[in-house]
Formats: C-alpha cells, structure tokens, sequence
C-alpha cells in the first residue's frame, strides 16, 4: 500500500494503522467514525480498490462494521472498520459508489437489523419479509469487546466497555497518534 494514499485517508479524518498480514489478511485498518465511511469509500474506491465484503461482528460497544477491499494490480487488503450504536444501528449506504456493496448491506440488514439510509434496494436478502427480526443477533451479556476481538498490536486497553462508541474511537485515536500512525 502506497504511503500516499495513507496520508489521503488522514487527512481526510480516518485513522489508519499497518497489521501483520500473516494474522489479519489484511496490509491496513482505518478505523473511521461513521460520518467518514463515504468519504473514505470515495478515496478507496478512486485509488482501484474493489469491495470484497462488508460483514458486522456484534461487540459490547455497538456494532462493528468491517468492509474489506482488495485491489488487482497491487494485491493488499485494506479494511475499513467503523462502530455504530447498537440500539441505533443505522449508518449510510456504499451502494452510490460500490454497487455491489447492496446486497452485502441487505445481508447485515438480515442477520443484525442494520439500517444502510441511501441503500437503493433494502428488501431482505436472504430471509423472508415474513422474519421477525435479526436472527444473528446475541444476548447482551454474551458479548465481547472490541479488546478481544482486535489482534493485541491494535487493542487499546480501556478500563470501561460502557464509556460509550465516541470513547472507544477516541481511545484508538490517542494510540494510533500517540505510537506515529502507519508503521
């Protein structure tokens, strides 16, 4: 991954930090708040990068959405990750610049109830109309926290789950910028 786009994504208010792609699949993680998801689409999707996939993974803090991207002539997966509130659990569409990305966002509509505004055709994917709700969706006390389920050299030890999404971005904010950004 060029370091140029990096400092694109920066600068347009995402936070990025190298992984071990031996552990992770993927070369980067932007950790982006959920109004940047667009605009950070935008810049991916202008410097070639296709969508692989979008899936959701239902932590103590929210709901985290994970969109993977991969490019054909300088193979590196990237992944953009943002978290919304659980109980609000909407957040804006791709589709307008990945049309693929519909049926992905109609798939986390099935399984966790996520609501994609802008998506151009949200009707259930894979499950009847007739289904009553999310059905992937857990029991609150059966969660874990982002600290789990983040590879250690990405965590960010806060000492409150319930400190709220703004928190915990924050937190991974201050360690990105505290240990210089992208490695």
């Amino acid at each position: 991954m060029n370091s140029d786009f990096l400092e694109t994504l920066k600068k347009s208010g995402v936070i990025c930090r190298s992984a071990e792609q031996e552990s992770t699949g993927c070369k980067s993680f932007v950790f982006i708040l959920p109004a940047y998801l667009k605009k950070a689409a935008t810049i991916v999707d202008g410097e070639g990068y296709f969508l692989e996939d979008i899936t959701c993974c239902q932590v103590s803090e929210g709901m985290e959405l994970i969109y993977h991207f991969d490019h054909y002539h300088s193979p590196g997966r990237v992944s953009l990750r943002t978290l919304i509130d659980a109980d609000k659990a909407e957040i804006s569409s791709i589709a307008s610049i990945y049309p693929g990305a519909e049926w992905h966002e109609r798939e986390c509509t099935d399984f966790f109830g996520i609501t994609f505004r802008g998506n151009p055709n949200p009707v259930p994917l894979l499950l009847s109309p007739r289904n009553p709700g999310p059905v992937l969706k857990k029991e609150e006390e059966k969660l874990k926290g982002m600290e789990d389920m983040l590879p250690e050299s990405l965590t960010v030890k806060s000492p409150d789950h319930n400190s709220g999404i703004e928190a915990v971005l924050a937190g991974w904010a201050d360690q990105i910028r505290k240990d210089g950004g992208e490695k």
